[in-house]
């Protein structure tokens, strides 16, 4: 006899719209986790373009400041606030708080607006701090 079960939980029993906001937010938090390595692949080219000397820089340079680049610098901060924030909700899962599906949802809309503020709020401050001057 084939069972056609699969053998643990996997994406066809899933509701990624549910709404207590719980596994949504578990695979953006996964998906983001990807995107924030390769942010980290773009700070390893800026520090070996750094120690290669001035020409490999400037190259550097040009592909950052061009709209591709800071689009996905945009990207990556928001990456790295969702699964930071994200990751500290579910912490607070695993220690047997926030367990009930109201404080899940309210925590869910939480997590996306502080993601929200605090991405805005990083670009504000560069925005104004050092590419408007």
């Amino acid at each position: 006899m084939e069972n056609k079960r699969p053998i643990s939980p996997h994406l066809q029993i899933y509701n990624i719209f549910s709404k207590d906001m719980t596994s949504g937010p578990s695979f953006l938090n996964r998906f983001t986790g990807i995107i924030s390595t390769v942010g980290l692949i773009y700070l390893a080219a800026w520090l070996v373009c750094l120690a290669m000397g001035e020409v490999y820089y400037d190259y550097y340079l040009w592909f950052i400041t061009s709209w591709f680049g800071y689009l996905s610098l945009v990207g990556f901060t928001f990456a790295f606030y969702y699964h930071l924030i994200n990751g500290l909700r579910f912490l607070i899962f695993d220690l047997g708080y926030w367990l009930t599906r109201k404080s899940m949802f309210i925590s869910g809309v939480w997590m996306i607006i502080l993601t929200l503020i605090t991405s805005v709020g990083t670009w504000a401050f560069i925005l104004c701090r050092y590419i408007l001057v």
